[in-house]
């Protein structure tokens, strides 16, 4: 099977990932930690791992924790992660997002967090969660996601997509809740928060070329006003800082 454009971005960045603060620890796992305090989960899956910091933070909430992500040297970083810090419930699974090898009711917790943007086929993801799911499992998501505004939803994504080949799409929250609620998945609690980026370190761990990161800076400095006030872009020494919106959302499987 040919690898996947995420593979390959991932395979190849890998180390990168693993070391980049934002994937370590952001406002997103905070919330996600708050969210889950004083449950405890007997099995619990996280999707699109990466180096598996969302695995090993709700390790400490689970008796067994499934890190599943379709990117094998991801899924090396996840080992040497949780070997690192002393996390023995966790195992490692290669998959894709879409097709999940666990059987159906079995599983309490899923968490994905930073990864749906890079899921082809969301709806499927979303479907396939529920499918698994216990009554009255959890879903976490936590992502980077599109204003409702289509000129801003349009910037956005088209400037993620030349960063980033495997990019698919920062999705509206419409877009999301209307996903969840096909798939009977209510969400109990939401909160807003925003991912901040330095773009010398963001177009970095993709490895672009050097005139291509020209071509992609030129785009967040001739970008109109509207557009550098809905993503915070300022120039500060020789980097752009900039923020994308970002939705933490804990749901339920209600039938």
């Amino acid at each position: 099977m040919n690898k996947s454009k995420a593979q390959q971005i991932f395979g190849d960045n890998a180390e990168a990932y693993a070391n980049s603060p934002v994937h370590v620890r952001d406002d997103s796992l905070d919330i996600i930690e708050k969210m889950l305090a004083g449950h405890n989960f007997e099995m619990a899956l996280d999707v699109g791992t990466g180096a598996g910091f969302t695995a090993i933070s709700i390790s400490n909430i689970s008796n067994t924790v499934l890190a599943s992500d379709p990117t094998r040297p991801m899924l090396e970083q996840t080992r040497k992660t949780s070997i690192s810090t002393n996390s023995a419930n966790i195992s490692v699974i290669q998959n894709i997002a879409e097709q999940i090898p666990i059987s159906t009711n079995t599983v309490d917790l899923i968490t994905c967090r930073k990864a749906g943007h890079h899921f082809p086929e969301f709806d499927k993801y979303i479907h396939e969660c529920s499918r698994i799911l216990k009554q009255k499992g959890i879903l976490i998501i936590a992502d980077s996601i599109s204003p409702e505004n289509d000129d801003l939803d349009q910037w956005l994504n088209q400037i993620e997509l030349e960063r980033d080949p495997s990019h698919v799409r920062n999705r509206k929250l419409s877009e999301i809740n209307m996903i969840l609620n096909k798939y009977h998945l209510r969400t109990i609690e939401h909160q807003l928060t925003r991912i901040h980026l330095s773009f010398n370190s963001w177009v970095g761990r993709t490895g672009v070329s050097k005139s291509y990161k020209n071509h992609i800076q030129q785009k967040f400095i001739n970008a109109e006003p509207d557009i550098k006030e809905a993503f915070q872009i300022r120039s500060i020494d020789d980097d752009i800082h900039f923020s994308w919106p970002c939705v933490v959302m804990k749901c339920v499987k209600s039938v």
